[in-house]
């Protein structure tokens, strides 16, 4: 299933104050993580997640990170993310330090710049279709119209314009996957993060999810960076990065 009409997708950008960008981070990249290390503290016990992991993502690019259950790979998407903290190292998005973010910042930034797609897709039960996909854009203070208007946009890009009214248990799985794809689109962030996106779906229902996430990323110019334990998914990515103890072993 290819997506429909995505015309008019794309958010107006707001002039404000202009970031600083670093040095280390080139226009052209995304994301760049430099000797990245994660230790997480238990009373006495230490478990070191992350082993000093550098890359760079560019803009545009899809990614994918594998690797086996507990190498780390969730924990580097939710580094630069900002939802985890690294130990030590270096974490630049799209031109921002989010290291050296305050946690005001950190929130802004998160609504703003990322959107996160998850395994268990993630949405209100008690909200519709439509609510969870006005959610994040009310939370960034978008105007109802403007809010109207987009989310009729997502729902005909995904194919969904008689789902728009049903709740999360009277959709599919797919179907969910769907509405958390345009929920993550919401706020037009230019980085999607997912985090095993079909891990609760079969495996024809997960090619075509994979199917669509592409094409809109594509023709919608976002970065996207999609964390899975499966190699076919693995095929939609414009490059893999492999993970082992913490440690990237391969980057093709």
């Amino acid at each position: 299933m290819a997506p429909k009409d995505i015309d008019d997708l794309v958010l107006p950008k707001i002039k404000g104050k202009k970031e600083k960008k670093g040095t280390e981070l080139s226009d052209k990249d995304m994301v760049m993580v430099e000797e990245l290390i994660k230790v997480y503290k238990s009373g006495k016990l230490e478990v070191t997640a992350l082993r000093g992991v550098s890359t760079s993502i560019k803009r545009g690019e899809i990614v994918a990170i594998i690797g086996p259950s507990g190498c780390g790979k969730t924990t580097l998407l939710n580094i630069i993310g900002g939802l985890d903290d690294a130990t030590a190292g270096k974490v630049f998005v799209d031109g921002k330090n989010i290291r050296n973010m305050k946690e005001e910042k950190l929130v802004q930034f998160r609504r703003k710049t990322v959107g996160f797609i998850f395994q268990n897709f993630n949405l209100i039960p008690s909200l519709t279709a439509r609510q969870n996909i006005e959610l994040p854009m009310r939370l960034n203070k978008l105007p109802m119209d403007t809010r109207k208007e987009r989310i009729t946009k997502l729902f005909k890009s995904i194919g969904l314009e008689d789902r728009m009214d049903h709740r999360p248990e009277q959709l599919s799985g797919g179907e969910q996957q769907r509405i958390a794809f345009a929920v993550a689109l919401a706020n037009d962030p230019p980085l999607i993060l997912a985090d095993e996106p079909t891990g609760e779906l079969d495996t024809h229902t997960g090619q075509e999810i994979m199917e669509i996430f592409k094409a809109l990323s594509r023709q919608l110019g976002k970065t996207e960076i999609i964390v899975t334990h499966d190699p076919r998914i693995a095929d939609f990515a414009d490059r893999t990065l492999k993970i082992i103890d913490g440690k990237i072993v391969g980057d093709e």
